[in-house]
């Protein structure tokens, strides 16, 4: 199975998202770690994967955004429609769920299937999130 990583630079996603793709890696998927970008303007091609996982830390005074990289990424993402996806946020104290449904619904516009999601504050975490994730789709 080939996997996209989109992950936002903030936080400590960057971190979160090595440990998930690395363990998609042991479990047997071809994985692609993507860096999001809030100043660039080429589109996103995610035709080639089988399954699309975005990451975000909740951001905002109050919680309930996501990172501005990872909304203005997403948006440049062509080829999403009908594709497995997965979305996952480092919380905060307040506004968690919010921004998890933020980041669901910026990959649902795309005409992304969210799956699953999780809130993920450590490595650990995101080891066993991808176990779970590797169960969306067959090898």
């Amino acid at each position: 199975m080939r996997t996209l990583v989109l992950y936002s630079q903030s936080g400590r996603v960057p971190e979160i998202a090595q440990a998930l793709a690395d363990e998609l890696s042991n479990l047997g998927h071809q994985v692609q770690l993507m860096e999001a970008e809030s100043s660039g303007t080429s589109p996103i091609s995610c035709g080639r994967y089988d399954l699309v996982v975005a990451g975000s830390p909740v951001e905002g005074i109050f919680g309930g955004k996501v990172a501005g990289d990872i909304d203005l990424s997403l948006k440049r993402c062509n080829r999403l429609e009908g594709k497995t996806a997965a979305a996952f946020v480092q919380p905060a104290l307040f506004g968690t769920t919010k921004a998890l449904r933020q980041l669901m619904e910026l990959m649902e516009r795309q005409g992304a299937l969210v799956r699953d999601f999780a809130t993920l504050s450590t490595p650990d975490e995101a080891r066993k999130f991808a176990g779970s994730l590797a169960k969306l789709t067959p090898l």
